[in-house]
């Protein structure tokens, strides 16, 4: 487990370095508004691949680690085949609705969101054919293909700023560049495997969407704690607000990439787990992990946000800071949200992380419609701050509860703790190794 956490950690942290670099790369040539049009561009699609994914990539999770090695082929077919029948409709929902949602755009910038549509079945395919290397914990392989998306957009970035060629329609070609290369190098590993072949199953299809459903809700509504913001003010603030908060939100999302390194590795482990004393050592193990490294991250990101994001970005996104000291603290809570949720979901009860998300969403829309006419960016960022808080209470108390822990126990630092935080510091991570097992 250590060496799986360890390669997940230190991907993260490549992959963030990346998605900085990125971020940063938009901001600077494209400007606030240019900025706020790219975000609009794939905001959209983004959001419609997510309602038509139904939960199967979790559901591919959870049953590759559960159910016999000689059933993966039938896992995968199953998700596959599901991916292309859920991407159609909502390919075409997005062309007919994009430019209602879009109706402040100039036709130009709406005509890219609807090619950009075709991101939607790239995007469940290879959601699903990743699923199932995190399932199995095939980590070097999900890693990689982490880094292949983050840093193909990285680097067609760079390519189109040293031939000059800085546009909103390049940078949008360039993110689904990289995802088609993820994809097919996902489907090559799969075949490596021999995994890959067409091997449908009625009954377990039937399972998997029975618990896809469940966690499929939360996935949404998880989403839309992420995204609500930034979809209302596509629609009715100006590009150049929506690139201020699209900054704010780059710049804070950085705490998350311990949550989701430990997410990731906890889902299938517990998942995996068979005995009760087993999952209830390591629900607060991995959650003492979270809780006190991110703590430590907020404050120091707190503190230094004033200096470094206007370095980073650019002078032009000053009012970007105040925004972002709150969404780091928001970003605190919803990272530990994806840890509890990862936890919940291994011990197979989706429906409960399901509740917590749903019960952040209303919290969200209720304060969005009050704050945001009022104090604009500064009053989604407040909204998305109380809505997690909340939401995490929930999540804990469930938790504290059905597995009969304490709160000492999830809170208080263990020897353990600290031995393993030294383990993963000594451990040494070399990109050159082979990613796959």
């Amino acid at each position: 487990m250590l060496n799986k956490l360890s390669i997940t950690f230190f991907t993260s942290i490549f992959s963030l370095v990346a998605n900085i670099i990125s971020g940063i790369i938009t901001a600077r040539l494209l400007g606030p508004a240019g900025k706020g049009e790219l975000t609009a561009i794939i905001l959209w699609p983004n959001f419609l691949a997510a309602i038509g994914n139904f939960g199967i990539t979790e559901s591919i999770i959870y049953y590759s680690g559960k159910e016999e090695k000689n059933k993966i082929s039938i896992i995968l077919t199953n998700g596959v085949v599901s991916a292309i029948i859920q991407a159609i409709p909502f390919m075409i929902i997005g062309f007919i609705v994009m430019p209602y949602l879009m109706n402040s755009y100039s036709q130009h910038t709406i005509t890219w969101a609807r090619i950009f549509l075709i991101f939607i079945p790239i995007n469940l395919l290879t959601l699903n054919q990743h699923g199932i290397v995190q399932g199995l914990l095939k980590i070097h392989a999900y890693n990689f293909g982490r880094i292949i998306v983050s840093w193909g957009y990285t680097i067609g970035l760079i390519l189109i700023y040293v031939f000059n060629q800085v546009s909103v329609n390049c940078c949008v070609i360039s993110l689904l560049i990289s995802n088609i290369l993820t994809l097919i190098y996902l489907i090559l590993y799969s075949m490596k495997q021999g995994w890959l072949k067409w091997d449908i199953n009625w009954n377990i299809l039937q399972k998997m969407y029975g618990f896809g459903i469940k966690a499929h809700i939360g996935n949404i509504s998880s989403m839309l704690n992420l995204r609500l913001d930034q979809m209302v003010m596509a629609i009715w603030l100006p590009p150049k607000l929506l690139g201020f908060y699209v900054v704010a939100v780059t710049f804070s999302g950085g705490l998350n990439l311990i949550s989701s390194a430990i997410a990731t590795i906890g889902f299938p482990s517990i998942s995996m787990s068979t005995q009760f004393n087993d999952q209830r050592d390591k629900i607060p193990r991995y959650f003492r992990l979270n809780f006190w490294t991110c703590c430590l991250g907020a404050l120091v990101m707190i503190f230094i946000t004033p200096w470094i994001l206007p370095v980073l970005f650019g002078e032009a996104y000053e009012s970007s800071v105040p925004v972002a000291q709150i969404l780091i603290v928001a970003a605190f809570f919803s990272g530990s949200n994806r840890v509890l949720a990862a936890s919940i979901k291994g011990l197979g009860r989706p429906i409960i992380s399901t509740y917590g998300e749903v019960i952040s969403l209303g919290i969200t829309i209720i304060l969005l419609y009050f704050l945001l006419p009022r104090f604009l960016i500064m009053g989604a960022a407040v909204a998305s701050l109380i809505a997690y808080s909340i939401s995490f209470l929930y999540l804990c108390y469930f938790l504290l509860h059905n597995q009969q822990l304490s709160l000492k126990k999830m809170i208080v630092p263990q020897i353990e703790d600290v031995n393993l935080i030294k383990n993963l510091v000594n451990q040494r991570f070399y990109f050159s190794k082979r990613f796959i097992n």
